[in-house]
């Protein structure tokens, strides 16, 4: 009997680890996004296609930080694993990689934009590579 209920203990405790391993590995930063990871097949396009979107949201919005549905992005934007858009008065973010805490992805300036930043540049002409955490405060190396 008592073999019995520890076999039900050991199931009950395997099952919920592996819950808990399914939870982080969906919350987790993707280890395989990176600066030569992100692929833009016509970044030039994606990025007068951005600073439109960024001049538009100036223009209509008094909100920090507009999410986008990303069916409304231009096709040069929709670049492979986007999870979201988020537009502000200086840049675009393309979401990659994200849980509550952080975002992880491909970030495009304005053309006019003076904010210090210490985004990471891609193989593409003012295309950046940018980490987020809310957990610390905004800075140069941590933009939103």
């Amino acid at each position: 009997m008592k073999l019995k209920t520890s076999i039900k203990a050991l199931a009950a405790l395997l099952f919920f680890f592996a819950i808990g391993v399914i939870i982080l590995m969906k919350t987790w930063p993707n280890p395989h996004i990176s600066p030569d990871s992100i692929q833009f097949p016509n970044p030039v396009q994606a990025v007068s296609q951005a600073r439109n979107i960024i001049e538009t949201y100036r223009e209509t919005s008094d909100q920090h930080g507009r999410m986008m549905h990303l069916s409304d992005l231009p096709e040069s934007l929709r670049i492979e694993g986007l999870r979201a858009a988020i537009v502000f008065d200086d840049h675009l973010s393309l979401v990659l990689s994200s849980n509550p805490d952080w975002n992880i992805g491909a970030r495009i300036w304005a053309h006019d934009g003076s904010r210090a930043h210490e985004d990471t540049p891609t193989k593409y002409k003012d295309i950046f590579f940018y980490k987020y955490c809310n957990d610390y405060e905004e800075s140069p190396t941590n933009i939103r």
